[in-house]
């Protein structure tokens, strides 16, 4: 949620949220002021006219050169020994310098002075004689009317001059040439003089250098009478490598000695286990006797198939067996002393090794020691013969390009006779038709930043913090509407309401997209109440609130739409044409039944309840506890319920009551809401325990009615009608003409709390003369007849007259819409609370004796005759 604590940026300044600019806001007010630029257009261009009118010509005289390149040198690098490169001004770079060369300071003060010389006593410059000039404003003006264009995907260079006099132009165009390739010239020399010069100096410099740094490092070897250190420490650290892997194979064998003796140590007497260790199996006279062993047994194994055990030769083996057996046993008793033995000869075998490896370790320090400087020495005669050949290598090709000029400026085509400007006209009426639209712009620019009001849906949100639920373009009528000069009454409510009358338009689609954001916010909520308000009045809240409580009809949804604007109604002029119905004020102020307030449209599904008479304290009558009662009566009965209320920064009605409502709109409208305006209503909103839902963008230009009259309640604000001579009825406010009672009342509607005072649509009351108002058409006689059938009925079952009336009317009011098409009343759904009124009532008349059947069918036919 955005923080209305600061004051947000102005809309058209630079903000890290995106782009502050809308383009197609500001198309729209161009589009609006167009006459604002036409006028500066028509201003600029009177007077780019007028100044080429009375400007003097001028005349351009047009020099081109061509910058040559030099063919491949003969020279050859003294370094590498291969030819030079092509050389000269090829690259777009060296062309675009040559270029702005030619007006440079320098190349227009040699120009200056070759003027001063003579050959030039009639050259003026604006009127003024060049002898009456000092040189700088004299560079000034050849600058100022110089022009140099390199030729695209050439080496041509064209050098233009304008003045008064055709003749000069030529003189000085050619002059400005032959000065530029003479600079140019003197330029290169010059520049090369001195480069040659300099690597002159910086060879003698490296060869000193380079002598320098070779007898410091034989003065530094004849004092260590060695001449290679490097060899004497790669021998030395190729000793030492040899002298670590010996220590390493050494260190292995003794620790692999060690642990076979510890283990002898754990097994001495018992030859089978030292017989297992490794060292032991490793000796000699082991692996000896250990073959002879095997070579008996097997030869034992060959005469036992041969011989049986008592054969001599078979005891002479046996008896070999055990000799060797006793040796082999003798052997590993013996073996621990030849193994200490061993690991004693390791441990000094490792010991020197290790101090002939600390030596070499030592050798190798001193060795490395003596090695730093030479290295160093080593290294500076590198760098300087790397320096010395480099200059040299510079030098010679700098010689190489002195023996030729490396780029040779050719005059292709010398200045002619000066011919005048065709483009100078041109050029000023463009510049004025510029200026005019900068101008132009500008000032509605300015326009747009001193308009405060709120331009897109994209500023509203980021203004206000709350996202756009939809945007309502502005409805016109279409032309096959408003031609016809007096539309039928009951169109009116189509015409005033796009969603009715025009349901393909812009904002007829419009209004369904803020029905389908509405529902995917809350989904299916049923009885949902919805309140649209605005900031202030004729931002559109009634045009959205209409719209939209006709768009939720048509879906299918029982919607009622309330006018809760006590002060400027607009509800039910647009709906009705006609103003004086009982309604909302009524009901909160008098208790009026709810039947007597709720009124039926030419929508199916849909019932408005009007604002109602004038009353002298809105606010106080809004905040009354009865308006919560009326949501709490009518919310069983629709689905839908959209209320429409009063600005909220002009007056505090809608706070008093906005708390009730699940679903806030607020109404801006496009470049009418003032940005200020908006933010204070939401900051209201939120100070009063409102959360808003979101915004309605709203940019009709629709204005719906003015302002109430003054209420007078006082007897003598009512009076009597007077009859014309042709039999009508007029009403003496307004002068309204009714033909028959029965054109009466059919137009008028009953005054609050009386039965023989009408209400004529613009709000006065008054006694006709005939005592019977009743409807007298066969409808009329239809309804009265039913519904006092009914009623008679109710009353029976021990019902009021006052209560069987109010719910009989209201029974005939919700279920007129809802009529299916087959005439039949069934019950909608479970719970719904018009089922529980029609299933109560059909209840009642059962009670009152009649059949089920035929209280079902009275009470059809009473709801035919209540259908619009």
């Amino acid at each position: 949620m955005a923080d209305f604590s600061s004051e947000s940026e102005d809309a058209f300044a630079p903000s890290g949220r995106g782009s502050a600019f809308d383009p197609w806001t500001f198309l729209a007010t161009a589009k609006r002021f167009w006459w604002i630029p036409a006028m500066c257009l028509a201003i600029a261009l009177g007077a780019g006219i007028l100044f080429v009118r009375f400007s003097k010509p001028e005349f351009v005289s047009t020099a081109e050169i061509k910058v040559e390149r030099r063919a491949a040198s003969g020279a050859v690098s003294l370094t590498s020994g291969n030819p030079l490169a092509w050389e000269g001004a090829t690259a777009p770079e060296d062309l675009k310098t040559i270029e702005k060369s030619f007006i440079s300071p320098m190349l227009i003060q040699r120009s200056v002075a070759s003027i001063r010389e003579g050959g030039f006593e009639t050259l003026t410059f604006d009127g003024i004689p060049a002898s009456d000039l000092t040189d700088d404003k004299l560079a000034g003006f050849l600058i100022k009317n110089s022009e140099v264009a390199l030729i695209p995907e050439t080496r041509l260079i064209q050098i233009s001059y304008k003045n008064g006099d055709p003749l000069m132009s030529q003189q000085i165009a050619n002059l400005i040439v032959n000065q530029g390739i003479q600079y140019d010239q003197d330029q290169r020399m010059a520049s090369t003089t001195a480069n040659i010069r300099y690597l002159r100096d910086e060879v003698k410099k490296g060869e000193e250098n380079l002598r320098l740094s070779e007898e410091k490092l034989n003065s530094y070897t004849r004092t260590l009478g060695n001449v290679s250190i490097d060899s004497d420490l790669n021998i030395v650290a190729t000793q030492l490598r040899e002298l670590n892997s010996r220590s390493t194979i050494a260190k292995a064998d003794r620790l692999r000695i060690e642990s076979d003796y510890a283990q002898i140590e754990s097994c001495l007497g018992d030859p089978a286990k030292l017989m297992k260790i490794e060292s032991i199996q490793r000796m000699p006279s082991i692996i000896s006797l250990s073959a002879q062993i095997g070579e008996v047994q097997a030869k034992i194994s060959k005469l036992s198939l041969r011989y049986r055990s008592d054969n001599p030769f078979m005891l002479q083996a046996e008896k070999e067996l055990k000799e060797l057996d006793a040796s082999l046993q003798n052997e590993i008793v013996q073996a621990p002393k030849s193994v200490e033995a061993t690991l004693a000869g390791a441990r000094r075998a490792e010991e020197n090794i290790l101090r002939e490896q600390q030596l070499q370790e030592e050798k190798v320090i001193q060795v490395r020691d003596l090695a730093v400087p030479s290295r160093v020495l080593q290294r500076q005669i590198d760098a300087d013969r790397l320096t010395y050949e480099a200059v040299l290598k510079r030098l010679s090709e700098e010689l190489s390009q002195a023996r030729s000029v490396p780029v040779l400026l050719q005059v292709v085509n010398p200045a002619g006779f000066g011919f005048p400007s065709g483009s100078r006209p041109i050029k000023f009426l463009a510049t004025a038709l510029f200026i005019g639209a900068i101008i132009g712009f500008g000032i509605i620019f300015l326009i747009m930043q001193l308009d405060s009001s709120i331009k897109s849906p994209e500023e509203a949100e980021r203004m206000l913090g709350l996202s756009v639920l939809s945007a309502i373009p502005e409805y016109e009528l279409p032309k096959e509407k408003t031609s016809d000069p007096s539309p039928p009454r009951e169109s009116t409510f189509a015409n005033a309401c796009p969603a009715l009358g025009d349901k393909h338009s812009p904002t007829a689609e419009a209004v369904r997209s803020l029905r389908t954001t509405l529902r995917s916010m809350h989904g299916e909520a049923p009885h949902e109440v919805i309140l649209v308000t605005a900031p202030l009045h004729g931002d559109g809240a009634s045009f959205c609130a209409s719209n939209l409580a006709v768009i939720l009809a048509q879906a299918g949804q029982r919607t009622l739409l309330i006018d809760a604007n006590l002060r400027e109604p607009a509800i039910e002029k647009m709906v009705f044409q006609s103003c004086g119905r009982p309604g909302l004020a009524d009901f909160l102020q008098s208790g009026d039944n709810l039947a007597s307030v709720i009124h039926p449209t030419s929508v199916p599904r849909l019932d408005i309840i009007p604002a109602g008479t004038p009353c002298p304290f809105p606010a106080e009558t809004l905040s009354r506890q009865q308006f919560e009662s009326l949501l709490a009566e009518v919310k069983p009965f629709y689905e839908k319920i959209v209320i429409d209320s009063a600005a909220l920064c002009a007056v505090s009605d809608t706070l008093a009551f906005a708390r009730l409502f699940s679903t806030v709109c607020l109404a801006v409208r496009s470049g009418v809401t003032p940005r200020n305006a908006a933010k204070r209503s939401i900051e209201l909103l939120r100070r009063a325990n409102v959360h808003p839902t979101g915004l309605i963008f709203n940019s009709s230009a629709v204005s719906f009615g003015g302002r109430l009259k003054d209420f007078d309640s006082s007897p003598s604000g009512k009076a009597r009608i007077a009859e014309t001579s042709d039999g009508g009825i007029v009403c003496p406010s307004c002068g309204k003409t009714y033909l028959s009672f029965a054109d009466l009342i059919s137009r008028t509607t009953a005054a609050l709390g009386s039965t023989d005072v009408r209400r004529c649509s613009c709000g006065q009351s008054f006694h006709p003369r005939e005592i019977d108002l009743r409807d007298l058409s066969e409808l009329g006689v239809a309804r009265r007849r039913s519904f006092g059938e009914l009623l008679v009925h109710l009353q029976s079952t021990g019902m009021s007259g006052d209560e069987a009336r109010n719910h009989l009317l209201l029974t005939l009011k919700f279920w007129r819409n809802d009529l299916p098409e087959d005439g039949s009343l069934a019950i909608a759904k479970p719970g719904d609370q018009r089922a529980d009124i029609l299933a109560t009532l059909l209840d009642r008349l059962s009670q009152a004796g009649l059949p089920s059947a035929e209280a079902r069918q009275k009470l059809l036919e009473a709801v035919r005759t209540w259908k619009p």
